[in-house]
Order: structure tokens, then C-alpha cells, then sequence
């Protein structure tokens, strides 16, 4: 049987463009709607604040046009009304609104505005400024200047109002006023209008505004014989051409029925500049380095060093122009980061920082290598340890020092100046001690640090200067203080009996330093002599004489005075005695026979050293040094 054809799919009725979106579309729907949206968004932004701007400009206008009315009221209201204004010169929010304080900022709908007042007199005539000079007219105008700002003006410029007001005659200033004319510019050289101006002398000080012309004149009354008035320029944030906040110029000498125009200015709201060190450094690499930032115009010098403590550092109150920035003080042939500063603008230069690499040589003994700024010390916060063999430091003035047990923070190079970069070799210079005529038979000499950890006379602690008996050459020591003693090589007990009472002898940095071993003699007083009396005396030798001790004087001995219960006194001539090792005995001086004539002090030898006097107790063997 023959089959039935099979029946084809029967088709949507719906169109193709009716079936639904798929999720790319979506998400590009999306995007165009918010980039719609932003800059809808964006427009009714700008119109808001442009409305904002709309509205405080208005309100600052009327707020202008009610301080001229009440000007123009005061003015006409008594003869005195036009000196008056003139007198008050520079006044700020002198009218307030109801229910608010003289000298406070009116407030309108939420926003507090302020009114600045100036009140001059117009001594040139029409048309013509004052700082320009001219002779003072006959009938004079005031000229009046209001300017109304409010929070939050950003580039939008004051409202400025200006009207001149004519006075009868006998109403205005006296045959003999005197006038100061002062022009201020701003930073391209434009008349700046609504500068504060205070003028000043011993006697008298008085303020205005400039006017469009960039002028302010401000009426003074000088005495008969003159005075020396002085210009300042208050207004915050204004600098001058040199960055100079609250900038002074002088005036000079003026006299009554003068015009002084001489000072001109240029005055701009200063701008700042964050330089930044580049280049992987921490605040503490670049901490007293020195960065230098150049300005394109400048009154002096157009380059000026900054010493820095941190990664950034914020200069303030510079005169807009363009400025680079270089490490270092060595200005390079070309800049590569000049940036333009607007009028209280800010700008970020970023400086890569370059380390110094030097090396130390010659050092005089082992030791750490310190590095400091100049004026500090091996202890002071920042100090930095150097490898001698590869230094690495921020350029700029460095000082070295030595540093170790064995003689404490010894100076070395100061004031070295390292540049970036590859610098050469930091010699030690060399610092020798060298000693003349030292002692025979008291033992080698040597000397220990006053810096040392330990400073005390032992041969482990010491450097040994010379052999006993052997007159010494030049010894390189660290520089220091360093006591200077005699002591045999097997230790004991060094002449002057401590340390301390050894020789303090300075060796100062790069010089090669002479001490000559002193030769002055030492009191010598001899106590608790038993039999002491006509038969005995107590002599000292520098040689033991014990062996053939006879009723005589020993050859090179003296005789000691000696005390015994007080009964003896001795006496400053007799006690004196020459530095170096001495032998002390009670000799009998009568009898017929010489056994046992000289009985020796236990502890012979005793050793004369530094110390002024020395006191021996003949019955204990007791040696002092005071």
C-alpha cells in the first residue's frame, strides 16, 4: 500500500523580530543607557552649580549696590561725611542685616558673604591713575570700591563695584593732604584690582584697595617735618615674585602736600608643588638629601636648594610660572619635568633619586665604619654603617667615624661631600703618637682608649707603644683621647698605681701628635716610721741597698723626712722626689755594728708616677697616689 508523504514542521505565525533578546544585548542596552545617563547626569550638574554660581552673583550684587547706597547716604548726610569715609579707608562687613553683627559675614539664604569696603581720594583727575604720578587737584572725588566674595568661589571672580563721589567745596581734604599711590599687578602683569594695600608709619596707619586701574591711594597726614612710611600687602595667600608672604616695600620719606607714587608690586596667589623621589628609596635613603627647584622667573636666583626628610616634600607660597625640579645642586643642561603652576594651583614634580658610591680607605684600626650628618655622633638617631668596601649613601655632606670596643666613636673624615653617582676613594687620614724620652725600668709603654669599653691599664686592653727602654717611633692610634702609662709586659700595676692617674694625652684627627714623657718630680710623704728618732731616719734609693747598708748614706739615696705619732713633720724640699721606681728604708744611724741597719718596706718597689703626691705607710706597705 502506498504511504502517506509525511507532513513538514508547521511554521511560527510570529514574526522573526518578535522572539526575545538575547543576554549580549541586554548588557549593551545597559551601557548605553548609563553612558546616557552620565552625561544627563553630568549636565545637570554643571546646570545646578552654574545656577548656585547664578544665584550668589546675584545675591553678591545686591548685597554691592546696598553698600553703595548706605556709602552715598553717609556721604551726603553731614558736612563731615566726606573726610569720614576717607578717614575709615579700608572697613570689611561695616553694615550688617538685621539681627547681625557689625564685622561679621552677611548671611543670605545659608551662604555667608563678605563686604570689603575701600575708600580713596581721586588726586589726579579724571581719567588719569595716581600711580602714575601727577600733581594733587584742587577739588578732589572719592573714589569708593566695594568687593562682596563667598565660600567655595573656586574660578569664579568677586563682584566688584566702583563709583566716584564728588564733595562740595570745604568738604573735602585740606590745602595740605598727602597722598601714597600704590600699583599692584598680578603675574602677568594685568592691573590687579581688590588688592589690600596698609601703609604705615611711627604715627599713623591707614589701608585701601586698588582700584581697576590696579592703584591704590591712601590720603596720610604726614607732620610738618615728614615721615618714613611702609607698604605691606596683607591679603592671605598672595605672594609676591619672590614667594614672599605679606610682602613690604618702602614708601620712603613723605611730606605734607606730597604724592608719593613710586612703589609698584606684583602680587598673585601663591601656588604649591610636592616634588617626589622616585626609584624604589624609603624616607629614611633619601632623609637630608638636597633637591633643587628651578623657577623660569624669578627675582635673585632662579635655583634653590631644599633639604629633605621624606619622599615628598611640599613647597608653598611660590609665584605661578614654570618650575623643574633636579637632585642635587648641579643643574643639568636640559629638564625633562618643567611644569606650568597657575595662581594657588598645585602641581607634583617626580625626581629619581641617585645613591653616592664611594669607598673608604687607610682606616688605622678594625673597627665599624659610621656615617653621620655633620654635627652628630656615632649615637645619634640616623647614624648609618658604611661598608668600607662599597659605600652607599644619599648624596650630600657626610661625616665618618670609627667605631669599636677598643676605643670607643673615634672622628674621622668630616664634611665630605658625596655626589650621585660614582664617587672616588674617602681616605683615613693618618693619625700617629709618638712618644719622647719615656721612662727607663718601669716596663714597656701603652696606651688605652678613654672611649674604651673597658679603660683599664692592662696589657689585654692597650696598644703597646714601645719597649721598655726603647725610645719609641710614630705609632698610627684612632683618633681620641688616650692614657699614656709604663707597665711591664706580664701586667701588674702601671706608674701612678690606676689608670686613670696615668697620662691623658689628646690625639686629634690627621696629625701627627709628639708627647714628651714628663720629668716634674712628685711629693713623697712617709707615715707610721717605728723607732723613728735621733738613730733612725728613713731614706729611698733608686737602687735596693739592703746588702751594704752601713751607718752612711747609700750612694744615690736621699733622706726622707718621716712622721711618728706627729713627732716629725716633713718638709716640701726634703720629700720631693724624681719620677720612677724607688726603694724605701728605715736606716739606724748610730751603733757599731751594721746588721740589720737598713729594714726595707715590704712592697719595695714603690713606683713614683703622674699623681702630684704620694703618701707611704712604712708599717703596712701601703702606697696612695692623690
Amino acid at each position: 500500500m502506498a504511504l502517506e508523504p509525511t507532513a513538514a514542521p508547521a511554521r511560527s505565525s510570529r514574526p522573526e523580530r518578535d522572539r526575545g533578546t538575547t543576554l549580549i544585548e541586554v548588557v549593551i542596552a545597559m551601557v548605553l543607557l548609563g553612558i546616557m545617563s552620565a552625561a544627563v547626569l553630568g549636565i545637570l550638574f554643571s546646570a545646578q552649580k552654574t545656577s548656585v554660581d547664578n544665584r550668589n552673583r546675584v545675591a553678591a550684587s545686591n548685597l554691592a549696590a546696598r553698600e553703595l547706597d548706605l556709602v552715598r547716604e553717609q556721604f551726603m548726610g553731614s558736612d563731615s561725611g566726606p573726610v569720614d569715609l576717607a578717614t575709615i579707608g579700608l572697613v570689611v562687613n561695616p553694615h550688617p542685616l538685621a539681627g547681625g553683627v557689625a564685622g561679621q559675614p552677611l548671611v543670605l539664604d545659608g551662604t555667608e558673604y563678605t563686604v570689603r569696603r575701600s575708600v580713596g581720594w581721586n588726586i589726579t583727575g579724571p581719567g588719569k591713575s595716581a600711580c602714575e604720578g601727577g600733581l594733587a587737584v584742587e577739588h578732589p572725588t572719592l573714589i569708593v570700591t566695594v568687593e562682596v566674595t563667598w565660600p567655595n568661589m573656586t574660578l569664579t571672580r568677586p563682584v566688584v563695584n566702583t563709583i566716584a563721589l564728588a564733595p562740595e567745596r570745604g568738604q573735602g581734604l585740606s590745602s595740605t593732604a598727602s597722598f601714597i599711590a600704590v600699583a599692584v599687578n598680578d603675574y602677568k602683569g594685568v592691573p590687579s584690582s581688590g588688592r589690600t594695600v596698609t601703609v604705615s608709619s611711627a604715627g599713623e596707619t591707614r589701608s585701601g584697595f586698588t582700584d581697576a586701574s590696579g592703584c591704590a591711594v591712601i590720603a596720610v597726614n604726614p607732620p610738618a617735618v615728614g615721615a618714613v612710611y611702609l607698604a605691606t600687602f596683607p591679603d592671605y595667600g598672595y605672594v609676591d615674585i619672590t614667594g614672599t608672604t605679606n610682602p613690604q616695600r618702602n614708601v620712603g620719606v613723605v611730606m605734607p602736600q606730597q604724592l608719593a607714587s613710586n612703589v609698584q608690586i606684583a602680587l598673585e596667589r601663591g601656588a604649591t608643588l610636592t616634588i617626589r623621589m622616585t626609584g624604589g628609596v624609603t624616607a629614611a635613603d633619601v632623609a637630608g638629601s638636597t633637591i633643587s627647584l628651578y623657577q623660569s622667573e624669578a627675582s635673585g636666583s632662579t635655583v634653590t636648594p631644599h633639604v629633605v626628610s621624606g619622599l615628598d616634600t611640599v613647597i608653598t607660597g611660590l609665584w605661578p610660572t614654570q618650575y623643574a625640579a633636579f637632585f642635587g645642586t648641579v643643574q643639568p643642561p636640559t629638564f625633562t619635568n618643567m611644569t606650568d603652576l597657575a595662581p594657588g594651583g598645585n602641581a607634583i614634580l617626580e625626581v629619581p633619586f641617585l645613591f653616592a658610591d664611594f669607598t673608604v680607605t687607610d682606616m688605622p684600626a678594625a673597627g665599624s665604619v659610621i656615617a653621620v650628618t655633620p654635627g652628630d655622633t656615632c649615637t645619634t638617631p640616623g647614624a648609618r654603617l658604611v661598608d668600607p668596601g662599597a659605600g652607599h649613601l644619599a648624596p650630600g655632606t657626610w661625616s665618618f667615624f670609627l667605631n669599636s670596643p677598643a676605643f670607643g666613636c673615634s672622628v674621622g673624615p668630616s664634611s665630605v661631600s658625596l655626589q650621585p653617582g660614582a664617587n672616588g676613594a674617602v681616605p683615613w687620614a693618618e693619625t700617629t703618637l709618638t712618644i719622647v724620652a719615656p721612662p727607663i725600668g718601669q716596663g714597656a709603654i701603652w696606651a688605652v682608649s678613654s672611649g674604651s669599653a673597658a679603660a683599664s691599664c692592662t696589657v689585654a686592653n692597650a696598644v703597646k707603644l714601645a719597649a721598655d727602654g726603647v725610645v719609641p717611633g710614630a705609632v698610627e692610634l684612632p683618633a681620641g683621647n688616650w692614657y699614656v702609662y709604663a707597665m711591664a709586659d706580664a701586667g701588674g700595676v702601671p706608674a701612678g698605681g690606676v689608670c686613670r692617674d696615668a697620662g691623658l694625652v689628646a690625639v686629634p684627627y690627621g696629625v701627627a701628635t709628639t708627647f714628651r714623657w714628663p720629668t716634674s718630680t712628685a711629693t713623697v710623704r712617709v707615715t707610721n716610721v717605728t723607732s723613728a728618732g735621733t738613730q733612725w731616719r728613713v731614706i729611698a734609693s733608686t737602687a735596693a741597698v739592703i746588702a751594704n747598708c752601713t751607718s752612711s748614706l747609700p750612694s744615690g739615696a736621699v733622706t726622707l723626712p718621716a712622721t711618728a705619732g706627729g713627732s716629725t713633720t716633713p718638709t716640701a724640699a726634703a720629700s720631693t722626689l724624681a719620677q720612677g721606681k724607688w726603694y724605701f728604708y728605715r736606716q739606724r744611724t748610730s751603733g757599731s755594728s751594721d746588721t740589720g741597719r737598713c729594714v726595707g718596706v715590704t712592697g719595695n718597689p714603690f713606683t713614683v708616677g703622674w699623681a702630684a703626691t704620694y703618701t707611704l705607710n712604712f708599717t703596712t706597705g701601703v702606697w696612695t697616689a692623690s
